[in-house]
């Protein structure tokens, strides 16, 4: 089985710059590189990324009359 796109496609793509830090970061979320690896990478420590920021809720409310 091959794991594709494997570290060093990875690595050269971002030297590339066809590849963000934003996308070798997926990297990691999708388990094709370690922390580690985006380090070697990018030269920065991974960070954690939210999985799904939820937008502020507002304090207004809207009512609907019938």
């Amino acid at each position: 089985m091959m794991n594709f796109p494997d570290f060093n496609s990875i690595k050269q793509w971002f030297e590339m710059n066809l590849w963000t830090k934003s996308m070798v970061g997926d990297g990691v979320v999708c388990k094709k590189i370690t922390a580690e690896q985006y380090k070697v990478i990018t030269g920065e420590d991974y960070q954690v990324q939210a999985s799904n920021p939820q937008p502020e809720s507002t304090s207004e409310s809207t009512s609907v009359s019938a």
